[in-house]
């Protein structure tokens, strides 16, 4: 049994991968935690300086606060702007999941993996997100499957990959 995904690796896939990589961790609630301490923080020094007349602090405490506000824009930015560099832009891939290994084509590149490769595996309701390690993610949407159903995917990815999840 094998089952295949057509992917176009642009900015949206990039993005999306970026989004579903810190779904899977507890990466979204330490960054909300600190965010929301960081903006409390700024707040209260900024309060502090005025209260104690430090004029020449403000426009550093104000600086800071607006960067904790935005940080999940200047986050996506970055990432973009990262992603614009990747020699992979733009390459369609097709991925082949099968019970023997997953295969990699694109018009820029293509391989074959053993699945001991894959240390973890996250399920999505649209989609399946394959670690290799912990910095290294796949992101297989489900609505880019050509050859195969979400389900066959899973029976697939569970037998293989010890560490499943469902999210």
């Amino acid at each position: 049994m094998a089952v295949e995904f057509l992917l176009e690796i642009d900015d949206a896939h990039l993005l999306e991968l970026s989004r579903r990589w810190r779904q899977a961790g507890c990466f979204r609630l330490v960054s909300i935690a600190v965010r929301t301490l960081g903006i409390v923080l700024m707040a209260g020094l900024t309060l502090l300086s005025v209260q104690k007349e430090y004029w020449w602090m403000l426009p550093v405490l104000i600086g800071l606060t607006v960067v904790f506000i935005f940080a999940p824009w200047f986050d996506k930015a970055y990432s973009l702007r990262r992603f614009r560099k990747s020699p992979f832009r733009g390459d369609q891939l097709a991925v082949t999941l099968s019970n023997e290994n997953v295969s990699f084509e694109g018009t820029r590149s293509g391989g074959q993996l053993e699945w001991s490769s894959f240390t973890k595996a996250v399920q999505f309701s649209d989609g399946f997100l394959l670690f290799q390690g912990p910095d290294s993610p796949t992101w297989l949407p489900s609505s880019t499957l050509t050859n195969g159903i979400p389900d066959e995917v899973a029976t697939i990815v569970k037998a293989k990959i010890t560490d499943f999840r469902t999210k």
